[in-house]
């Protein structure tokens, strides 16, 4: 998980110690999130339930919040390479492909399924996953106007591109709330099927 890229510090998580000193850091996050809130979970619940400093903390992560989101921006951004990576393909089965891949290079382990439930019913968290669904949709009115050679203004091109997003979250929601023990391509097909892209 990367840090935000207008944060000037050098990424902690370079080695191994790092790696694991931010994974306990988000695991004792995560929970004291789910058990109490992220308003009242203050970096001290965090720093005492993972065993480190408040300065460790902040080599790891900016604010409380990015403990949540700072890994979204990253989705995004391979959703959007798998998605550009295949032009071969018909722009459905592109879609499909795309969040297959997507979906496949998630690491759904006990962290990241802590992050979905949080993010899930933390209104916190709001404004942030407001404003990467609307990234996502940028992501999105680019390929299906790239790919219907459309204007990117045009309302086709943004109604297409508005039902994609529910599409590829809903997906996404239903593969994590199931733990990953779901047929990705089943869903994102049932979820396409009233969507066309021509």
């Amino acid at each position: 998980m990367a840090q935000h890229s207008d944060d000037p510090r050098p990424p902690a998580s370079g080695n191994r110690q790092g790696r694991a000193t931010r994974l306990r850091l988000e695991r004792a996050a995560l929970e004291r999130f789910a058990e109490h809130g992220i308003e009242a979970t203050t970096v001290d619940d965090i720093v005492e339930r993972a065993g480190t400093s408040i300065r460790t903390f902040f080599y790891h992560f900016a604010t409380k919040h990015d403990v949540v989101t700072s890994n979204i921006s990253d989705d995004i951004s391979r959703f959007s390479r798998l998605l550009f990576a295949r032009h071969e393909l018909e722009p459905v089965d592109a879609l499909l492909a795309a969040i297959e891949a997507d979906t496949a290079e998630l690491e759904l382990d006990d962290v990241a399924l802590l992050r979905w439930e949080v993010v899930a019913r933390e209104p916190a968290v709001g404004a942030v996953a407001t404003e990467l669904r609307e990234q996502l949709r940028a992501v999105l009115l680019a390929w299906v106007a790239s790919r219907t050679a459309r204007d990117i203004d045009s309302i086709e091109v943004r109604s297409i591109a508005a039902a994609l997003v529910a599409v590829r979250n809903e997906v996404i929601d239903e593969w994590a709330r199931h733990r990953g023990d779901v047929d990705v391509a089943a869903l994102a097909r049932a979820g396409l099927s009233a969507v066309r892209i021509r």
